[in-house]
């Protein structure tokens, strides 16, 4: 209700010519009986107008101060206030149960530019919902709930809700004082153990809603937030898949002598963290494998002689829930020759998940117990071969590629052997495309720098010479030719 009634000051001052001075007005604002002061409702106070008020200091002349009535700003009545809400960088989760100290909430409380608060008291409601009807005994239980402001934890409740049927709230209370500045935050995450009566049917989910009480720091009004809804945490199967990974090495021949990676496998987890136990690989043949190691990236996990099956049990390496992590074969190869390795020995490495003891066992994080991964063949490495040593073969530059009428080089090359040992080249394939106008007499092969051609068995296919082979006309777009001949470094393929 407006009150208009004028209150007068006694002011005895003396204001000195050319010097301004500010009038401040400073008053008490509280309910008087009936007439309680609410927010929203405004104040404005006015300096009425003075009636022979002032007098003049050498003409001793009454005068009005002021001549008119002044009006000041007028001031909006209000007080401070929280919000509370889900925090947008939690959404809703998708988790296994049973958890331990499982995050079920989060949310930032906010303050009002007004006036800070002091906060007593956190109301927080957690309802438990199995989906199941009054056929099924499924139930879901949340227990020893806790909170955890700005990283600080509250004591734990130990009270427990337990859904019957559909959902059951419970509601837990938590005194704790925390101060709110002016236009501040406080994060507040909510823990709680999940547990399960046994595999969930239906929709079952936890969520939780929270509710703050406090008191205006100036004004010394209760203030307390609106409700607010927290995220849905709902119940979805645990599972882990093994599979070849694309950083598996392409089929190759290798030296013995060296360490070599043969095979990587790629387990990713789904709503659940998983230890891996148990690993078993095969080999085609170890006769030339002295050491097998389990590798993560450039850390040895297990370590295990060379045979045909290699388990590594009792692994106990964990990865978190809904990531991907790959792990690596890395075979320590021995020396290929007499008695040593068997040259050419097939060192493909494959994931075994066949049988009772080769199955890859894990132990899911939220029950602690052991299992195996879904029933089906995982793809072996690609074939890698080892030898005592292995030839390295590139391309030269020709000199020109005018194909024109005479004696030309189709092709110069550079055969290499690795530092493991020499080698000696048996046979070379070409693969030959042309124009049929693009006759051939004669294809040989030379060493570079010398005009006598390799000796050798040259075989054709189709008719790409007029000469050799079946003697064709020459006029074959495609064919291959087959040479088998002795020890050479750099040749050379030419046709006439």
């Amino acid at each position: 209700m407006p009150n208009n009634t004028a209150t007068p000051f006694a002011v005895n001052y003396t204001l000195q010519p050319g010097k301004v001075v500010s009038v401040e007005v400073y008053a008490d604002v509280f309910s008087a009986g009936t007439d309680a002061v609410a927010v929203n409702d405004t104040i404005t106070v006015s300096l009425e107008k003075g009636a022979s008020n002032a007098m003049a200091q050498v003409s001793y002349e009454s005068i009005n101060l002021p001549a008119a009535s002044l009006a000041g700003n007028e001031l909006t009545v209000a007080q401070g206030a929280m919000v509370v809400a889900a925090k947008s960088s939690y959404p809703n989760q998708s988790a296994v149960f049973p958890q331990n100290s499982y995050k079920i909430g989060e949310y930032t409380v906010s303050g009002s530019s007004v006036e800070a608060v002091d906060i007593y008291e956190y109301t927080l409601k957690v309802t438990a919902e199995d989906g199941s009807d009054n056929t099924n005994d499924e139930r879901v239980s949340v227990r020893n709930v806790y909170l955890s402001i700005n990283g600080v934890n509250t004591p734990i409740r130990t009270q427990s809700i337990v859904s019957t049927f559909g959902g059951t709230t419970g509601t837990y209370s938590f005194s704790a004082t925390n101060a709110l500045a002016k236009n501040g935050t406080i994060d507040i995450a909510v823990y709680a153990d999940i547990n399960t009566t046994d595999t969930p049917e239906g929709t079952t989910t936890v969520k939780s809603e929270l509710q703050i009480a406090g008191t205006g720091a100036e004004s010394g009004t209760t203030i307390t937030s609106d409700k607010a809804t927290g995220q849905t945490i709902t119940y979805s199967a645990a599972k882990i898949g093994v599979t070849r990974d694309a950083s598996t090495p392409v089929a190759a021949i290798v030296t013995g002598g060296k360490e070599v990676k043969t095979a990587s496998y790629k387990f990713e987890t789904q709503n659940d963290a998983y230890i891996i136990n148990r690993l078993s690989f095969s080999i085609v043949n170890p006769t030339v494998v002295s050491q097998v190691k389990l590798m993560k990236g450039s850390t040895l996990l297990a370590q295990m002689p060379g045979a045909a099956i290699v388990t590594f049990a009792g692994i106990n390496h964990s990865i978190p829930a809904n990531t991907s992590e790959v792990l690596d074969v890395v075979l320590v190869l021995s020396n290929v020759g007499t008695g040593a390795g068997q040259t050419g020995a097939n060192v493909t490495t494959q994931l075994l998940n066949d049988a009772a003891d080769t199955r890859v066992r894990v132990i899911p994080a939220s029950t602690g117990i052991i299992g195996n991964i879904d029933d089906g063949e995982i793809t072996a490495g690609n074939e890698i071969r080892v030898y005592k040593s292995v030839p390295t073969i590139e391309l030269a530059s020709l000199s020109s590629t005018q194909l024109t009428f005479g004696t030309r080089t189709l092709q110069r090359f550079t055969v290499s052997a690795d530092s493991a040992g020499s080698i000696s080249w048996n046979q070379i394939k070409f693969d030959i495309s042309k124009a049929s106008t693009a006759l051939f007499s004669t294809v040989a092969l030379y060493e570079t720098g010398t005009s006598t051609a390799i000796e050798g068995t040259f075989t054709e296919s189709g008719d790409l010479s007029t000469s050799l082979g079946d003697g064709g006309d020459g006029s074959a777009i495609s064919g291959t030719l087959n040479v088998c001949s002795k020890n050479s470094t750099t040749n050379c393929c030419r046709i006439n």
